[in-house]
């Protein structure tokens, strides 16, 4: 990634490593997303604030020797130049962080979704897109493990959605539930319970 390390200070304080377990405690936490800016409530600003706590979450996993992943920013095209300059974002083929289990290499792409109350529309501009649901068939068809990380502003809380969860969800409703999204259930620890539920048989070598 171009230009200098992200600050993750203001976050979350990332302890050092101590083993590669997923399930090892660390001090970065759900919580800190509610305390970083008691003033900034709205879905925008919060989405912000989750993009900051995911890559305070990711450095923690980079440092303990987890995984590996980065933000993904769309492409974009530059039309012109001067005042007549024009830059067009172009569509995000990807998720919005990728990376790898730094022991297999099994890629990873995961969506992160806010929302101010307790349900995640699919298939919607203001939830996951149709397009995000493709792209998550798309790479969990070739072997990557894929997820919707939601943080919901209401329950100051997070937690995750699998393909699985929306195909089941766009059988009946058009938006995923709280009480039907997957909880984690160690504080920050969503890549933990992911392979717990999509790898059971590996959970234990990683220490999911």
């Amino acid at each position: 990634m171009k230009g200098e390390p992200k600050e993750v200070s203001d976050v979350a304080h990332i302890s050092k490593p101590q083993d590669r377990h997923l399930s090892t405690s660390s001090s970065v936490n759900w919580q800190t997303l509610t305390t970083m800016n008691p003033k900034r409530t709205n879905a925008k600003n919060t989405g912000k604030q989750l993009e900051k706590l995911l890559d305070a979450i990711h450095a923690d996993y980079r440092l303990r020797g987890i995984a590996d992943l980065e933000k993904v920013d769309p492409p974009v095209r530059v039309l012109g130049g001067g005042f007549k300059r024009r830059v067009i974002f172009k569509e995000n083929p990807f998720l919005d962080y990728m990376g790898a289990i730094i022991e297999s290499g099994q890629l990873l792409m995961i969506e992160a979704k806010s929302t101010a109350d307790a349900t995640l529309p699919c298939g919607a501009k203001n939830g996951v897109t149709a397009k995000q649901i493709a792209s998550m068939k798309r790479w969990q068809a070739a072997g990557a493990l894929t997820a919707v990380v939601w943080y919901c502003i209401s329950k100051q809380a997070a937690r995750l959605v699998t393909i699985e969860d929306i195909d089941i969800t766009l059988d009946h409703r058009k938006s995923v539930t709280w009480e039907t999204a997957i909880e984690i259930e160690n504080d920050f620890d969503y890549l933990a319970q992911l392979i717990k539920i999509k790898q059971p048989e590996k959970s234990n070598e990683i220490g999911a």
